[in-house]
């Protein structure tokens, strides 16, 4: 069976890990993970992403690889060393018949994507331009911005706040309703870059 899941990262710190993926850390300790953080599958067993210092930090850059351990934190296999941060991590668990209670051998699959936290990087721009009770138009129709205009265009709206991957805003219908809903980060994001308060992140 095949599990996925994914991590997502500061973008400050993918930048880093990939630039110590190919240059040496200096300011760091003989083996030293300089980056371990984890993700759950849905059948209880996690992968730990691990950036690794090498034996001569001073000199030579850093390795990266996935390590799968089960619930009881026995470790069921790892990937290959690495020389890139952002990426997919792949380990394949195989289970011997008598050995783990099962009568065939079954071969499952890990795989874990790294990526940018974009949502992340969204939500910041955002704060960054809106103040609570800040006003602001629907834009009309575009491609980027069509679940929120067909239902809202020209109307008028009031940032509220975002908070985990959400933006609440309150909306002023023509008939005078006054109308709280949620809004994505992404769809809200590209709502600011159609109005001009914010320059899209690369």
């Amino acid at each position: 069976m095949r599990y996925e899941a994914t991590l997502r990262v500061q973008k400050e710190t993918a930048e880093l890990m990939e630039k110590w993926c190919q240059e040496p850390p200096m300011d760091c300790g003989r083996g030293e993970p300089v980056f371990d953080e984890e993700v759950r599958f849905a059948n209880g067993n996690r992968m730990a992403i691990q950036v690794i210092a090498s034996e001569n930090p001073n000199e030579e850059s850093c390795w990266t690889q996935g390590v799968v351990f089960d619930k009881k934190g026995n470790e069921l296999g790892c990937t290959d060393v690495g020389e890139s941060f952002l990426g997919e991590y792949q380990v394949w668990d195989r289970y011997k018949p008598g050995v783990y209670e099962v009568e065939d051998e079954v071969e499952d699959e890990y795989v874990t994507h790294v990526v940018v936290d974009h949502v992340q990087i969204r939500s910041n721009a955002i704060r960054a331009v809106m103040q609570k009770g800040d006003r602001f138009i629907f834009p009309k129709e575009s491609s980027k911005n069509r679940a929120i205009s067909n239902t809202y265009e020209g109307l008028e709206g009031e940032y509220i706040r975002s908070h985990e991957g959400w933006v609440y805003v309150r909306i002023f219908t023509l008939d005078g309703k006054k109308l709280a809903r949620n809004l994505s980060v992404v769809r809200f994001y590209e709502m600011l870059v159609t109005l001009g308060k914010v320059q899209r992140e690369v």
